[in-house]
């Protein structure tokens, strides 16, 4: 069965979950994206991805905590500060193929931060939007262009039903159920999430690194 993104979906399916399973799932969104300001970083020599593989290293190491204190909060805020500041701002980097899937990482390890700290279902939703744009948009810079024109969703379609996009959709749905058949997120639910995101974060990470090195301008 093809899968459909739906923002809508997914915001009802993280609202019925308690915030330290929405932090979870915006932690796994996070992980699979964030090894891409790597490659970013190595051809435009901008920003540190080290402060925000850090940052999302904190957000695991904090999930299954019951409790975050004021120091952890505060010390959170300003890795979300810093994360934030890291992404890119396109117009400063108008040949780059890249620059789009650096801002994607570090506002999806941002989203993850702000939703670890607020329990807030619609932060949840913004990691895995970012992450969907990024996959979206590796498929569209490597295989594209697509057509937009009316009467043409066919092309669309193309998208959506590409084994990237949808192993990334197939992803999110398989984490969902995980969560909601998990009483807590404790250390063992935290170690299944990271280490399957992990592992598809490589993957992903050594798409782009082959891809952006055929691209123009790299």
């Amino acid at each position: 069965m093809m899968l459909t993104y739906s923002q809508d979906r997914t915001l009802a399916r993280l609202e019925a979950l308690p915030p330290s399973h929405r932090a979870a799932f915006a932690a796994a969104c996070a992980q699979r994206i964030v090894g891409n300001y790597y490659v970013f970083h190595s051809y435009e020599g901008f920003g540190d991805p080290v402060v925000l593989v850090r940052a999302l290293s904190r957000v695991w190491e904090l999930l299954p905590s019951p409790e975050i204190g004021t120091r952890d909060r505060e010390m959170l805020a300003d890795l979300a500060r810093q994360c934030f500041d890291l992404a890119p701002d396109s117009w400063e980097f108008p040949e780059s193929h890249l620059v789009g899937f650096a801002l994607d990482a570090a506002a999806a390890v941002t989203c993850s931060i702000e939703c670890l700290l607020e329990g807030n279902p619609q932060t949840a939703v913004c990691a895995a939007d970012h992450v969907y744009s990024s996959i979206d948009g590796f498929v569209v810079e490597k295989y594209g262009p697509f057509s937009y024109l009316p009467g043409r969703f066919n092309e669309e379609w193309k998208i959506v039903k590409h084994p990237i996009v949808q192993a990334e959709l197939r992803h999110q749905e398989d984490d969902l159920r995980y969560l909601e058949r998990s009483v807590r997120v404790d250390e063992e639910t935290v170690a299944h999430l990271r280490r399957r995101s992990e592992s598809r974060g490589v993957e992903l990470r050594a798409l782009l690194e082959e891809a952006a090195s055929t691209w123009s301008g790299h």
